[in-house]
């Protein structure tokens, strides 16, 4: 009985302190400051027609957001080529930013991949899932940067019970403009065209300092400082388990292209990473019917192959890769599309009309405003934000588990270690190299004594890598050949184009040597730090650098923008020629040497063209758009002309690949380009590695290797006549036909020095390459005397994207003159 009634009292207790408690008031939390909202500075929405917010306005706004609100900070994270400053913007809940540190620690001890699961799963359980979204990154596709104010109010303001669970569980790292160079170009650019003739007119530079486009082609060699300033935060610092990058260059008339992506998939990219990538791809495509938003597509021309972008390099991170590609018009002016005017089907043959499984609910046409492409961009965004939110601890955990079980692999062997012996052909690409991958998030070591791999022995300070690490996928992929598919639109028919390159493989481009382990081995080593070599280029005994003018058309060309780089990067003096410099002519009396990059004949006669001009957003020509009257027109036959005086007068005169058609044309050179008229169903080479045989005593080759690699990307192959018999045979050839065989037509020959040719057998390295016969034996550079001067063309890329430094020397040599020559170059400097 004494029992029972202590029971009930306690009972009676119990309850009546839940009464109290639940009469008295919950505690509230702190009612949000009233924070900006983005037309409060910009005077305008974001979206708005014709208004296009700039970097200043940009920065601005985030920094009247974070003066204003808890729960947004802003961090600078290095400049841009022209100097301005980028930052990234970390917005949470107030109590997360509090205790940023102790949270960025936890995902940077779950990247270590040394956790054991225990220990890890507690970890993901007490962590915030870390989110980078982006925007802006191509500058043309308007809409990637000012949607990013709009998602950073939302994320900041809404007391949704979603957005809560958001700033609860996530951590949003923000790079709200991601090419701040670029937009302002572009925004400038329209804010000078717009109410004008010239209101939808492409812009006439490349939208940042060097390379335009390519600023999504460098997320491997990182030669882009913006590319350096993110790589940091991504692969040093917060290693984000989801990447978001936002384009608008989706398959008309699709509204918005979103994953899954198309095949094929990368063999180096873990199994983990395609479904996590498909399972946000799924959140998405089911938020834009939830929000009414058609259009939707997935799985067409984007794959999961090449390494080197912004959403496919974080996939050999361990990071789930997005990327989705708006429709865009022009800049933000609204379009209209007539329903009866859309296309029937998709480049590859789906329907655009009926619905389907990737494409269940096709867009009719209509308007299409600026603001109509952020709304599907933050509706993007918010579907991303709420999946990472709601599962949040799984997130974390995989990306765990997939670092720990790279380690586990990498220390079974198969590959174990690459080693980079001390003894390089070229020590400065060997540290560009290193310099790269450490920049990506490599670990890298240094021997501390001697040890013995693969039968040699390596002397202490010898750098290796070993496939024990965390980013194994990376330096693999990075390390050994790419053997793509060979995939078609339908059986028999033409090569399926892949999303960029097939090859890139490091040690082959840059001609460094590097041994691989797969056995595992004893090596004692210590953590190294790899410093950026300086970089020089001294001319061959005799020479100097000549007076140097680079062609630069209107009509922006992204090649031009490499080279700039390369020259700069060299501190190689140059000037910028436009059409109207080259039409002046008077050529020798200002420069001895004259680069005319990658660039079509047809592009480098004419350049734009009053009347249509080309849509962004891969929609074809836009008609009743014009270019601004002072950038109409190219070298025409003026200019034609004066290069060829310039030549004939002992100039030089380089060629990059498809520029040596017009001087093999306009000039009658006895070269021909034997892939002219082959089609993509007899030859493809969309973008791989191939060796090449070199004569490296001759003057443009010295320094190269014997055995080199070209870049060849949809690239020339040459035959060769003699000057004094046009029309005979080829005579320096290395075709089956022909008794000669083609290394021993290497070197000079009555003057034409053959720099170059493709072996006859397996030219293939790393990539694809479709009709491989149809080059093998062939020029792939040569050197031809014209009057008093030189035309050397180089049939590929040899500084692609700044990368296949084995190949430089060919650019470099050819920039060298005796030194008696010309007035030296002090006289031209770099006059941009």
């Amino acid at each position: 009985m004494k029992k029972s009634s202590q029971t009930l009292f306690v009972l009676v207790a119990v309850l009546l302190c839940a009464a109290v408690s639940l009469a008295a008031p919950k505690p509230k939390k702190a009612a949000p400051v009233a924070v900006p909202t983005p037309d409060s500075v910009f005077g305008f929405a974001p979206g708005a027609d014709y208004h296009l917010a700039d970097f200043e306005q940009m920065t601005k706004y985030y920094q009247a957001l974070a003066a204003a609100s808890p729960r947004i900070r802003l961090q600078n994270i290095g400049p841009t080529g022209y100097g301005r400053q980028m930052f990234i913007a970390i917005i949470s809940s107030e109590e997360n930013l509090r205790e940023l540190d102790h949270y960025k620690s936890i995902v940077q001890q779950l990247a270590s991949g040394k956790l054991d699961e225990a220990t890890a799963r507690k970890l993901a359980d007490e962590g915030k899932a870390v989110v980078w979204i982006d925007g802006g990154l191509h500058a043309t596709e308007v809409a990637g940067a000012q949607q990013s104010p709009e998602l950073a109010y939302m994320v900041v303001s809404e007391e949704t019970p979603e957005m809560q669970r958001i700033r609860d569980s996530v951590i949003l790292v923000q790079c709200p403009v991601i090419n701040p160079d670029g937009l302002d170009i572009v925004a400038h650019w329209y804010e000078k065209n717009v109410n004008t003739p010239y209101e939808l007119a492409p812009t006439i530079q490349l939208w940042n300092k060097y390379v335009g486009h390519d600023n999504n082609r460098d997320w491997y060699m990182f030669n882009q400082v913006e590319s350096r300033d993110v790589a940091k935060e991504l692969y040093q610092e917060w290693f984000p388990q989801i990447v978001y990058n936002q384009h608008q260059s989706g398959p008309f008339p699709s509204r918005i292209f979103v994953p899954p992506f198309d095949d094929p998939m990368n063999p180096n990219i873990p199994a983990e990473v395609a479904r996590g990538v498909n399972l946000v791809g799924d959140a998405m495509t089911r938020r834009f019917e939830e929000e009414n938003q058609p259009g939707a597509v997935s799985r067409q021309e984007f794959d999961m192959w090449w390494n080197g972008g912004m959403r496919t390099a974080p996939y050999y991170h361990n990071m789930i890769g997005i990327l989705t590609e708006t429709a865009l018009f022009d800049y933000a002016t609204p379009g209209y599309y007539p329903p009866q005017s859309l296309p029937k089907a998709f480049p590859n043959g789906v329907s655009a009309v009926e619905p389907s499984i990737y494409y269940p609910d096709p867009w009719r046409g209509g308007w299409w405003h600026l603001k109509d492409a952020v709304d599907y961009m933050i509706t993007g965004d918010m579907a991303v934000l709420d999946i990472a939110a709601r599962r949040k601890d799984q997130w974390l955990f995989d990306f765990w588990k997939m670092c720990h079980d790279e380690i586990g692999l990498g220390e079974k062997g198969g590959p174990y270690v690459y080693i980079v012996p001390q003894q390089q052909h070229d020590p400065t690409a060997t540290g560009d190299m290193l310099f790269a991958l450490q920049m990506g998030g490599v670990q890298i070591e240094k021997t501390t004594q001697d040890f013995t791999a693969n039968g040699v022995t390596y002397p202490a300070g010898t750098i290796v890598m070993p496939a024990a690490q965390p980013f194994r996928p990376y330096l693999i992929d990075l390390m050994e050949p790419q053997h793509y598919p060979d995939l078609r639109l339908y059986p028999g028919g033409p090569p399926k184009r892949p999303y960029d390159m097939t090859g890139w493989t490091l040690p082959m481009q840059m001609g460094v040597n590097v041994v691989r382990v797969d056995q595992p081995i004893s090596i004692s080593a210590d953590p190294a730090k790899i410093d950026e070599p300086a970089h020089h280029f001294d001319p061959p005994a005799g020479t100097k650098i000549g007076r140097i003018g680079l062609y630069d058309s209107w009509e922006p060309n992204m090649d031009a923008g490499w080279t700039r780089w390369l020259l700069d990067h060299y501190t190689i003096p140059y000037t910028d020629l436009h059409d109207a410099d080259i039409r002046a002519g008077n050529l020798r009396q200002k420069f001895d040497v004259i680069i005319l990059p990658q660039q079509s004949e047809q592009s480098m006669l004419h350049g734009w063209q009053p009347g249509a001009m080309p849509a962004f957003g891969g929609e074809g020509i836009r008609e009743g758009v014009t270019q601004r009257p002072e950038y109409v027109g190219g070298l025409g036959l003026p200019g034609v002309m004066a290069l060829e005086d310039f030549a004939r007068q002992g100039g030089r005169i380089v060629a990059l690949d498809e520029a040596s058609e017009l001087l093999i044309q306009e000039f009658g050179l006895p070269v021909r380009n034997v892939l002219a008229n082959v089609g993509p169903t007899q030859f493809y080479g969309p973008g791989s590695l191939l060796r090449i045989d070199v004569d490296p005593d001759l003057p443009e080759t010295q320094g190269m290797q014997k055995d080199s690699v070209a870049f060849f990307v949809n690239s020339q192959a040459f035959d060769v006549w003699d000057p004094k018999n046009p029309a005979g045979p080829p005579r320096f050839t290395g075709s089956e036909t022909h008794e000669v065989d083609p290394f021993t037509q290497l070197g000079e020959h009555d003057g034409i020095r053959i720099l170059a040719v493709y072996p006859k057998t397996n030219p293939l390295l790393s990539g694809w390459l479709l009709g491989e016969q149809h080059l093998e034996g062939k020029v792939a550079a040569v050197s031809v005397p014209f009057g008093q001067g030189r035309i050397v063309l180089i049939g590929f890329r040899c500084q692609f994207r700044g990368q296949p430094e084995n190949t430089y020397p060919l650019l470099f040599n050819s920039l060298a003159v005796p030194a008696d020559s010309g007035a030296g170059a002090a006289e031209a400097g770099n006059t941009r």
